[in-house]
């Protein structure tokens, strides 16, 4: 899917409100948003602006974790979490 923008609603008072759409393969950079009187797509826009798409975060994963044998220190490791602090807890499968 392309990045698409459709207009909700536009109030009394003038104020436009939409919802731009767009999938995780989408292109990240930044996009022009023309909007334009209905059917009237191949005139000039009426009003003009920009976003930028950004690429989407990868979540936090832990590695695969080797067996641990009790009384035995062993490693969790993972990737794409943010610096700071974090606390974990472990608990046996039931």
């Amino acid at each position: 899917m392309a990045v698409s923008v459709t207009i909700d609603d536009v109030k009394a008072d003038g104020k436009l409100s939409g919802t731009i759409k767009s999938d995780a393969a989408d292109t990240p950079g930044t996009y022009t948003l023309k909007v334009f009187a209905k059917d009237s797509e191949n005139a000039d826009p009426i009003a003009t602006g920009e976003f930028k798409l950004n690429a989407p975060k990868p979540q936090p994963q832990l590695d695969q974790i080797a067996d641990v044998t009790a009384g035995v220190d062993g490693k969790a490791t993972g990737s794409n979490f943010a610096q700071g602090s974090y606390t974990a807890t472990a608990e046996i499968k039931s």
